[in-house]
């Protein structure tokens, strides 16, 4: 498989997951099932959790240096998520720590998806 259709099957399933679990984030925050708070740290939570689970199928396809494909992967997926953030608001610190989470989480992702392999 190649690297364009494996980042791309990946990046499709963690966009399809995000989106499709914030319309129903969305839908309970609008009936007033789900606070604020609650509904933000949902929001971040699919997002790394999505991102963390792909990035670890993406590691167990890998032979080595999980890092670097949890790195390309994060890369992707930060630079997807920031072209609309600079079309349509400022950036901010939290923005750069969201996106830092992120990173983070696609790094570790891999590097458990590549340890996991061996076993």
């Amino acid at each position: 498989m190649t690297y364009l259709t494996r980042y791309g099957i990946r990046i499709g399933y963690s966009l399809v997951g995000i989106v499709g679990v914030s319309i129903l984030l969305t839908t309970f925050y609008y009936f007033n099932l789900i606070g604020d708070g609650v509904f933000n740290f949902l929001e971040l939570l699919t997002v790394i959790i999505n991102i963390f689970i792909n990035s670890f199928l993406l590691g167990k396809s890998t032979n080595k240096k999980g890092y670097i494909e949890g790195t390309k992967f994060g890369g992707i997926v930060i630079i997807l998520f920031l072209v609309p953030t600079i079309i349509f608001s400022k950036f901010n610190i939290r923005i750069f720590i969201y996106y830092f989470i992120i990173l983070v989480t696609a790094i570790l992702g891999s590097m458990v998806g590549i340890s996991k392999k061996r076993d």
